[in-house]
């Protein structure tokens, strides 16, 4: 960022007008941008997909890092880090190797009072993230691609029945469900607290746009984004885009460029897109798209207060 930051007029870039951009991990990756003084004055906009700042596996402790790197090390056999260092790449990422199976564990910025000072969630709570504007949001279906023992861990951390979505069927169906409601509670929560407790300007989106098995799923708005549609991206399956996802993408890439140019991802031609700070709701991104309201659904009415209220919870006192 610096570097950009001290070269980029020379590409015809503007020093003064750098936004961050990312999905998922990439998202995360904007998050930890907006959350390390050192990148303070470098960035002066956010545009951040499917990855929110409440992602308690993103905030991962400098002794804990320290501890997997440790263990990683000694199952190379490794005493050292000079030892460490000598091993060839290959090996290192070889299929199923240890650095393989760990390396979803420190996908993550490490709080080590340098690069982090605290945890990215209470830093934005104390109003300590980069006050910049930005636009965040999920999938209608995020919870399509998400397996596992889910349900238990996230009731409890929300306080709401474990049998909450029994209704749903096999387990893995009410993982899905609890996990798409869930990850919108917490953009939902972040946008409202960004816009309303501390006035920065805030977008909200959701996208809609169901193609094939898994619906609007985590990933599945990139080649929107991009309006590339052509790019053929690989879902596990081939998605069949119609003239109608066609204006879709240069819709939904020219609200994004509009807030590369100018912070604002308004413009000419477009539906208006309010602020958080102005009026409650998102834009519901699909065939057809307009605002549409914080509740979507009848479970967001239990599951996102439960999770903006486990979210403000996490605040030191």
């Amino acid at each position: 960022l610096q570097w950009i930051h001290d070269n980029i007029a020379a590409f015809g870039g503007d020093p003064g007008r750098v936004t961050v951009a990312g999905q998922s991990a990439g998202s995360a990756s904007c998050c930890a941008m907006m959350n390390a003084p050192a990148a303070r004055g470098y960035v002066h906009g956010a545009i951040c997909e499917s990855g929110d700042i409440f992602q308690p596996e993103r905030d991962v402790p400098a002794a804990e890092a320290e501890g997997w790197g440790k263990a990683l090390a000694e199952s190379f056999g490794c005493a050292t880090l000079e030892e460490f260092r000598k091993i060839p790449f290959p090996e290192l990422y070889a299929e199923g190797d240890p650095m393989s199976r760990r390396l979803h564990q420190v996908c993550a910025a490490v709080i080590d009072g340098a690069f982090l000072p605290d945890r990215q969630g209470e830093l934005m709570l104390r109003n300590s993230s980069a006050p910049i504007p930005a636009i965040i949001g999920s999938n209608l279906d995020e919870g399509s691609r998400f397996q596992g023992p889910y349900v238990s861990i996230i009731s409890e951390r929300l306080g709401i029945p474990e049998d909450f979505y029994a209704k749903e069927g096999d387990e893995g169906k009410q993982a899905n469900a609890l996990a798409r409601d869930y990850w919108y509670g917490r953009t939902l929560a972040w946008a409202k607290i960004r816009a309303g407790d501390y006035g920065i300007p805030t977008w909200q989106y959701v996208f809609a746009r169901r193609l094939g098995p898994m619906g609007a799923s985590h990933g599945a708005e990139i080649p929107y984004a991009f309006d590339n549609l052509d790019a053929s991206p690989d879902f596990g399956f081939k998605p069949e885009y119609t003239a109608e996802d066609r204006e879709l993408a240069k819709l939904i890439h020219a609200y994004w460029m509009n807030f590369v140019k100018t912070g604002d991802p308004n413009g000419e031609g477009l539906p208006l897109w309010p602020k958080k700070n102005d009026a409650p709701g998102h834009m519901r991104f699909d065939l057809h798209s307009e605002m549409e309201g914080d509740v979507m659904i009848p479970e967001n009415e239990v599951i996102s207060p439960a999770t903006e209220r486990w979210m403000r919870s996490r605040m030191k006192k």
